[in-house]
């Protein structure tokens, strides 16, 4: 474990996280359908793509109202009107750029309506089904292709829905590599016992430190996304 880095780490988070805690403190208003499917359609679509370009392409899904309506057209034609958005073209700072899945995530977004809608009618509903909100992560990770448990606590996170999920993205793995909280080299965790496993390592150290999992993550994932940037920048002019 290099002390010396995890310590400048955690100096690091200490310094941003009452921001954070601020900023998570904001009262929200209650979520429109319309916003959850927006959220839900981010976190699907940035899976090995650039955020900026799901957001665009979420956009456009969000202007359609393919997912956020309550009609109940057959997961056929779901498809079809998601598979033509996703074939166009988004503009990324002035640029036309074409998304990488559009008939993969088509299918998923498709089907994650279908089962939301035949389960609970809405996927706000789906939110406060249940009383476990680690039961309503399960339950999307099980029904929803394309929302694996990170994906899963993102979008649940970002809705304000829970504090105490974390997002195990590969600055947060690399972070629980350097101290020695996991002996993995994997820079991604798919299935769902090992990612509440290590969720459960993390809460225990971020709870060790004085700071809620959720908010801890949120800003460590900050300071290792500015750390790997420098690095990369170093590399560049070395």
């Amino acid at each position: 474990m290099n002390i010396q880095l995890a310590e400048r780490i955690q100096y690091a988070v200490a310094v941003i996280y009452p921001d954070i805690q601020q900023s998570a403190g904001v009262q929200r208003q209650a979520p429109t359908e319309a916003t959850v499917w927006y959220e839900f359609s981010c976190c699907v679509l940035s899976s090995q793509v650039p955020f900026s370009l799901a957001q665009a392409a979420a956009d456009k899904i969000d202007e359609s109202g393919v997912l956020s309506c309550s009609d109940s057209r057959p997961r056929s034609d779901i498809e079809h009107d998601l598979s033509a958005i996703l074939h166009g073209a988004f503009s990324i700072d002035g640029k036309l750029r074409r998304y990488r899945f559009p008939a993969a995530k088509s299918a998923q977004l498709a089907a994650a309506k279908s089962n939301i809608a035949g389960c609970f009618g809405s996927l706000t509903e789906a939110l406060t089904h249940y009383s476990d909100v680690e039961d309503t992560r399960r339950w999307l990770v099980q029904h929803a292709p394309g929302l694996g448990p990170k994906q899963a606590s993102m979008f649940l996170r970002n809705l304000g829905v829970s504090d105490e999920m974390a997002i195990l993205d590969r600055h947060i793995l690399s972070y629980m590599s350097l101290t020695g909280l996991r002996h993995e080299s994997r820079t991604s965790i798919s299935n769902y016992k090992s990612y509440t496993s290590y969720e459960t390592v993390l809460r225990d150290h971020a709870n060790s430190l004085g700071y809620t999992l959720g908010l801890f993550d949120w800003a460590l994932w900050v300071v290792m996304r500015v750390l790997a940037d420098i690095s990369l920048a170093e590399g560049q002019t070395a």
